[in-house]
């Protein structure tokens, strides 16, 4: 039975994106998952699968990344791994190393998007450089959204026909069996926060930073004052201390509510009217195509990654990105009109049914990494 070995830097990388995948290569393959931690946080992992703990630091850190690097050697020289795939760029940059060192036949990595688009100068040059690096050293490439991998090929990171996007895009697609609208969970959250029956909801579901847009989208949701009965729910982890950072002293009627970690987003999704990612950087917005599946339109930014986890006019609405006159704008039409907003819903709803359940993608995953060993032989 031939072997893979997948490379993340932090469990919750498996966790988010790529149980389904690893249940359909147990069936076929020997699998074995390396990362920080990773014996301990992992969850519906087949027993069949095995896993191996390797510090590998998801920020840049020098030493330890040079300890991880040379752990990570010794092992896949030990284990012989038929493939390597790594996901995320620190996992990406120390698992091609190590598997280009190991001479690993097949050397696979995941694009999902780039930290470097958003920096400036040396910092960007660098990045940029090591995601070159990434590419280089391995055989193959996968990029999760269409317009990523153009702008890849434009940036000249990838050769032009060395990399290919699954189907319609994201790296995993969603389990449309969880991300359904419930009615008794948007009653009791919006009575958890004080939200009329009637109200109308925005909400935005990610790590809350400055790259995410989240100050646009507050700026833009401060402007909305003139409508009444709204209200802004965010939900994830205030990574960019943003509640304390902003002063809502001259919006005490502002009804902003930070909601933080959840493990339970498709029960949050259900309280919405409006998904709103108005984002400076992603590589597919895998949130977005989880609200889609709850029937909620979207309010996006027209950046790569975006462009193809919303049909623009069909499935959702486009600004500007870090315009926030054109985001407000596009809010308020869809606050405002009832019609185009169910109908933007539902058009959402059956583009994920269709396009990006999770299953989909991973049979899509499954025989491109049959083909992979296929050309291989």
């Amino acid at each position: 039975m031939a072997s893979i070995c997948i490379v993340v830097a932090v469990p919750s990388t498996i966790n988010a994106f790529l149980i389904n995948h690893i249940l359909y290569l147990s069936k076929n393959f020997d699998v074995t998952i390396v990362g920080n931690s990773i014996e301990e946080q992992l969850v519906g992992i087949p027993d069949n699968v095995k896993l191996q703990s390797i510090a590998i630091q998801r920020d840049i850190a020098i030493l330890s990344d040079l300890k991880a690097l040379f752990a990570l050697f010794k092992f896949l020289r030990k284990k012989r791994f038929d493939l390597v795939l790594s996901v995320t760029p620190k996992a990406g940059l120390l698992g091609s190393l190590a598997s280009c060192f190991c001479r690993v036949p097949i050397r696979l990595h995941w694009f999902t998007g780039q930290v470097w688009v958003t920096q400036k100068g040396f910092k960007r040059t660098l990045l940029k450089t090591l995601d070159k690096l990434i590419a280089a050293c391995t055989t193959h490439q996968l990029v999760d959204s269409q317009s990523q991998l153009n702008f890849l090929e434009s940036e000249c990171v990838v050769k032009p026909g060395k990399a290919i996007t699954l189907g319609d895009g994201s790296i995993s697609g969603v389990n449309i069996s969880r991300f359904v609208f419930n009615t008794e969970q948007r009653k009791a959250l919006r009575e958890k926060l004080s939200i009329g029956p009637k109200d109308k909801v925005i909400l935005f579901l990610g790590r809350l930073n400055r790259d995410k847009g989240v100050y646009d989208l507050i700026s833009a949701f401060k402007s909305l004052d003139k409508l009444v009965n709204i209200h802004l729910v965010l939900v994830g982890p205030d990574e960019g201390n943003i509640e304390s950072s902003v002063d809502f002293s001259r919006n005490k009627n502002l009804k902003v509510h930070f909601v933080g970690h959840t493990s339970t987003p498709e029960s949050w999704l259900s309280v919405a009217d409006v998904f709103c990612l108005p984002s400076y950087r992603e590589g597919f917005g895998s949130s977005v195509i989880e609200a889609a599946s709850v029937g909620l339109p979207s309010v996006v930014s027209r950046i790569y990654g975006l462009t193809d986890a919303v049909e623009e006019n069909v499935t959702g609405l486009m600004h500007e990105a870090g315009d926030v006159d054109d985001l407000r704008t596009k809010l308020e039409v869809l606050l405002l009109n009832d019609d185009l907003r169910i109908e933007l819903g539902r058009n959402a709803l059956l583009r994920v049914q269709n396009n990006f359940s999770q299953d989909r993608i991973s049979g899509l995953f499954l025989d491109y990494v049959n083909s992979l060993f296929l050309a291989y032989k």
